[in-house]
């Protein structure tokens, strides 16, 4: 549990893969809606994928999740 966890002893070369795959999932959805979207649409996308999908996603494949 990453709340029970004491400071010192989480890993935070592992939070700071996580940052780039998200940035560059993020980088890649922008490649194919380059110039289909509004700028306040896209940046609509990027905040509810790097905040809610993301987070899920990763959780289920890397975290020992079900996937």
């Amino acid at each position: 549990n990453l709340l029970s966890t004491p400071v010192e002893d989480i890993d935070y070369s592992k939070w700071l893969l996580g940052f780039a795959y998200c940035g560059t999932a993020c980088a890649i959805a922008s490649g194919s809606l380059a110039s289909r979207c509004v700028l306040e649409s896209y940046g609509i996308f990027t905040f509810m994928f790097s905040t809610v999908i993301y987070p899920v996603i990763s959780c289920w494949v890397w975290g020992g999740g079900w996937l």
